[in-house]
């Protein structure tokens, strides 16, 4: 498996050279930062037990990466070719919202809609009400932004104080709580080294606790995504699973899920010790488990429908660059289809709408 991580390492790397603005540098770094200072690699005093082939497997994927980044920020000298360059100026990137403005948006809308916000997916019109004077001095000001900043910020305009407030709370019981790995993954070292399965149980603790870390980075730095957030979550339930799990074990017995068990049917009425209530007892999960699975079902349905959607929409992106009128036509009609409260697509299929009755108005 260490040569598939080194490949993983070494694919994510070199997509992050060329196609990574300063955000996903700063949380990759981050990451990477981490992981090695709380690895052996990190520790002169064990770096010569490291078998050899561990050291070449990581050297070569950070060194080729790091390769990579420099020769794409590079430009050709004189008639020499610099593919690398080209390619990485051609790819597109995407321009963020400045800091001032988003923040003067942000706080604007704040200020009319100060518990609930203006709502899920309105930021394109939070940025047309409320845009400072200043934004038209700014070298985009004829680009109208559909994300502020970051999530934050973002957050506090459309979902107002009640969502930054959740927001703010789930960083902080998160940061809480892996907190304490890190800092007992710090001062113990030697721990990763040993095989054991609690220890095993730890290292995956810890390896969730620095990819949670750097989820809640990227969250500060810029607007997130449906992607991002669906990958953020999986890690964020998965530290607590192992978390709770971690001091169950610690405990001895899991006495904590019982006694929940407990309160949860005296509350329904049923006695504990009365063995014919068992038998209804023991539906209860199942029926909590189904639920569970339809919400799951649910979630996953118009998950998948919102993010087909937005392939839709970055192909018709990709059509706009293209000229192609008709495919960037359909495309957004097929994205207005999936997921019809997208603000943002209703506005592009009317400017793209006014473009082609203007080329055809204009057509002899």
């Amino acid at each position: 498996f260490l040569m598939l991580y080194y490949l993983f390492l070494l694919l994510s790397g070199v997509a992050i050279a060329l196609t990574g603005s300063w955000i996903t540098w700063v949380g990759a770094v981050f990451g990477f930062a981490l992981t090695f200072f709380l690895s052996d690699l990190s520790n002169l005093k064990t770096l010569s037990q490291i078998r050899l082939v561990r050291l070449i497997g990581l050297a070569v994927p950070v060194v080729l990466v790091a390769l990579v980044a420099v020769i794409s920020v590079i430009p050709p000298l004189g008639a020499a070719k610099n593919p690398l360059y080209t390619q990485a100026k051609n790819l597109p990137r995407e321009v963020q919202l400045p800091f001032v403005p988003s923040w003067k948006i942000s706080i604007s809308a704040f200020r009319d809609s100060p518990f609930w916000g203006t709502g899920p997916a309105t930021y394109a019109f939070g940025f047309t009400n409320y845009k400072p004077v200043e934004f038209n001095s700014l070298k985009v000001w004829n680009l109208r932004f559909d994300s502020s900043f970051n999530e934050y910020l973002q957050t506090l305009a459309t979902l107002g104080g009640f969502g930054l407030l959740a927001l703010l709370s789930l960083a902080a019981l998160f940061i809480s709580a892996a907190s304490p790995v890190i800092l007992s993954a710090a001062k113990d070292l030697s721990r990763l080294r040993d095989t054991s399965n609690e220890t095993t149980t730890h290292n995956n603790q810890l390896a969730l606790a620095v990819s949670g870390l750097t989820f809640f980075i990227i969250l500060a730095l810029h607007p997130s995504s449906l992607p991002l957030w669906i990958i953020g979550i999986l890690i964020l339930a998965s530290f607590m699973v192992i978390s709770r799990e971690d001091r169950d074990r610690l405990s001895g017995n899991r006495t904590g899920l019982n006694d929940l068990k407990d309160r949860v049917l005296r509350i329904a009425g049923f006695s504990v010790s009365d063995s014919t209530e068992t038998i209804k007892m023991d539906a209860l999960p199942g029926v909590l488990r189904t639920i569970s699975l339809a919400l799951v079902l649910f979630a996953f349905f118009f998950g998948g429908k919102i993010t087909l959607a937005d392939y839709h929409h970055r192909l018709a992106l990709n059509a706009v660059v293209q000229n192609q009128g008709l495919v960037t036509y359909n495309q957004l009609i097929a994205a207005e289809k999936l997921n019809p409260v997208n603000d943002l697509y209703r506005t592009d299929l009317a400017q793209v709408n006014f473009a082609l009755a203007n080329a055809i108005a204009s057509a002899k």
